[in-house]
């Protein structure tokens, strides 16, 4: 199962890692381990506040949609920046975000 880890300079996650099905929407996952994630629709792919920041990784997550590639353009967005709430993760990650 792959492995989702956190940007080792945030005390408050240095030692957090999660376990995520390659079925399972990102965002939701770590909003079900406790981890606040950024997003006025809800997951519906309509915000893109829910953007993390992939620090490693990045092939092991899923294509970006046609939904996140719009986003990410409204947004001005990194290539490394992708949209939580519409992706899938399909081998060990490491992640950031502004808002943790």
């Amino acid at each position: 199962m792959p492995s989702v880890t956190f940007n080792k300079n945030k005390p408050h996650l240095a030692s957090l890692s999660l376990e995520i099905s390659t079925e399972e929407n990102l965002m939701f996952k770590l909003l079900e381990k406790g981890l606040p994630v950024a997003s006025s629709c809800k997951g519906d792919g309509v915000c893109g506040k829910c953007r993390i920041t992939v620090l490693e990784g990045l092939e092991n997550i899923s294509s970006e949609t046609t939904i996140e590639i719009t986003l990410k353009t409204k947004n001005k967005l990194k290539d490394n920046e992708r949209i939580s709430c519409q992706l899938k993760v399909k081998g060990a990650i490491k992640i950031d975000t502004n808002y943790w």
